[in-house]
Parts: structure tokens; C-alpha cells; sequence
């Protein structure tokens, strides 16, 4: 008897061992997900969301890492609007902030709203845990567009929106993935990618609104950190292939101008390069501390302002 009992004891101790390790692995991989995000608290990186919090149809996996988005609504979607948000915040905040669903969403656009990993986007040289893992952000927005595209047939246009680092990402997006956007209008934000040839071998229409106060992200350039506003649109000049005669508008009663360039992509009318400088707005043009620095045309937002270029870029093709 105890020996027909013997292969089964030690069966049991087999599967005993087994389930320890296994039970080890699991503490260890939890001990080690503790200990990453403390490092990561310690150093103030942002917590960002939790995608797996998210619907499957929100979510996709791509580089082995569950991605995320919010998503408006449209019956029948003409076009695809990107909003990314800035670092340290997410989703919802620029959601919030934009309301880029309210002026665009009327007129047929479905609106995205992409988390970055870390509530970072991976533009370049900025910002955060994504920039320092190199993570492919351009794949991820990419596979995005096909998703939704997909779902949603009739979408003839996509555009790139954002704010600060998503304004950056949204450049980014621009210049690596040229055919997948029809223009971009984004706020407070700076290419920070390297151009792999100039001129652009695919132009896109570009706005970027950025005001002069900015504490964050500067206006005037910053030796190490930012090119200065006026330094970035030269370089989208260049990669549009712009003609160097620009176009100046007075934008209101302060010292608010616009600058535009419309000669460009050898006679393409729908490749613009623009910036609108705003006087006093801080580091948010959605709110500046004096309304009358938006527009001289009544309470026009940079919301609206932004989909309007992006409108009449798509207009022209």
C-alpha cells in the first residue's frame, strides 16, 4: 500500500513546488510594480490612467502595452479629430479644457482624446517617462486612425489637435506620418523632432498657437530647451516649402498678430504655415486671463480658431 501511495505523494509535492514558484513570481512581479511606481512618485512623474479601466473598444494593445482613448460622438463622421493632451494630465482634462467636441462635433467631426503612457507623449526630446522609453506614440496614433477609420467609413479627413507636450505629439505626428493627417492647429507646443529631410516630402497644413507671456513653454527661445515660437514656424516654412513672404494680420486690440505663410508646397493652396501670438494667456490660450487677447472677431475661441484652419486645409485639396 505505501508503496503504490509513493508516486502520488511525490506527484503532490511536485505541484506543491510549482504553485510556490508561481506564487513567488506573482509577489515578485507585484513587488517590483510597487517599487516602480514609488520611483516613479519620487521622481514626479504623473500616474497617468489606468487603460484597463477602459472598454475593449477603447483600447488597443500595441509594443506589448495596453493603450487608451475617449471618444465623442458622430451619427455619420466626415472627419477625425486627435486631441492630445498635455503632460502630466490626461483624457479628460483635455476634454475639458479644448472643448473640441462642442465646436467641432455640429459640423461632423468625431472627436479622440489619445492617453500617453505616463500622461507623457513621446514627441521627441519631451516629455516625461515616454520621451525616456522611446516609446513609438507615432505607431500608436497611427493604429488609432486605422481603428477608427474602420469603424467609421465616411471619414474623409483626419486632423491633429493638442496641448503643450500634445502640441508637440501632434507636430511629431505631422512630420513622420504625413499622409495619415490633413492639418494640424495645436497650442502651446513646439516641433521637437529632428526633420529627416527638408522640405517635408509630404506637406501639412500648420497652425500653432502660442502666447507671449508663456511661462512653461516659452515664446522667446530658451538655449537647451525650447526654440522660441517664431524659430518653429520658420522650420515648418522650410519643411512646407514655403515662399519667404509672409502675410501679417492684427488679431485684436492688443499686440495679438497672426502670421501666415501661403505660398507653399510648390502652389499646393490647402499647405499653409501660421502662428497666432497671443499677448496674455499664460501657458493656456483656451483661457487667457484677458478674453479680448482671442480674437478681434467677438468671442471666437482658439478652439474655433483651430477648426476653422483645419477646415479650410481640407477645403482646398
Amino acid at each position: 500500500m505505501g508503496t503504490a501511495l509513493a508516486p502520488r505523494a511525490t506527484a503532490g509535492r511536485g505541484a506543491c513546488a510549482r504553485l510556490c514558484v508561481a506564487c513567488a513570481l506573482v509577489l515578485g512581479a507585484c513587488f517590483i510594480a510597487l517599487a516602480a511606481a514609488f520611483w516613479l512618485r519620487q521622481r514626479g512623474e504623473p500616474a497617468g490612467v489606468n487603460c484597463w479601466r477602459f472598454p475593449t473598444s477603447n483600447s488597443l494593445f500595441i509594443e506589448g502595452r495596453l493603450r487608451c482613448w475617449e471618444l465623442g460622438r458622430a451619427r455619420r463622421a466626415t472627419a477625425l479629430v486627435l486631441d492630445l493632451h498635455g503632460y502630466t494630465v490626461n483624457s479628460t482634462q483635455q476634454r475639458g479644457l479644448s472643448r473640441f467636441e462642442q465646436v467641432a462635433g455640429p459640423g461632423g467631426a468625431l472627436v479622440a482624446w489619445p492617453n500617453g503612457v505616463r500622461a507623457s507623449w513621446n514627441a521627441g526630446s519631451c516629455c516625461g517617462l515616454a520621451a525616456a522609453l522611446g516609446i513609438d506614440d507615432v505607431a500608436f496614433l497611427r493604429a488609432l486612425i486605422a481603428r477608427l477609420r474602420a469603424r467609421h467609413p465616411t471619414i474623409r479627413h483626419v486632423y491633429a489637435t493638442g496641448h503643450s507636450n500634445g502640441c508637440m505629439m501632434a507636430q511629431r505626428l505631422a512630420l513622420d506620418a504625413p499622409d495619415a493627417l490633413a492639418a494640424v492647429a495645436c497650442m502651446a507646443g513646439y516641433l521637437q523632432a529632428q526633420p529627416a529631410r527638408i522640405p517635408a516630402p509630404a506637406p501639412v497644413a500648420l497652425l500653432e498657437v502660442h502666447c507671449r507671456d508663456d511661462p512653461v513653454v516659452t515664446f522667446e527661445p530658451r538655449a537647451g530647451e525650447w526654440p522660441g515660437a517664431e524659430a518653429n514656424l520658420e522650420a515648418w516654412r522650410q519643411l512646407d516649402e514655403c515662399e519667404r513672404a509672409s502675410r501679417s494680420t492684427r488679431w485684436s486690440n492688443d499686440s495679438s498678430t497672426l502670421i501666415e505663410y501661403t505660398r507653399c508646397a510648390r502652389g499646393q493652396t490647402h499647405v499653409r504655415a501660421a502662428l497666432l501670438s497671443l499677448a496674455r494667456c499664460g501657458h493656456s490660450p483656451y483661457r487667457p486671463r484677458n478674453p479680448s487677447a482671442h480674437s478681434s472677431r467677438g468671442n471666437e475661441t482658439v478652439t474655433e480658431v483651430a477648426w476653422a484652419f483645419m477646415l479650410a486645409a481640407s477645403a482646398a485639396t
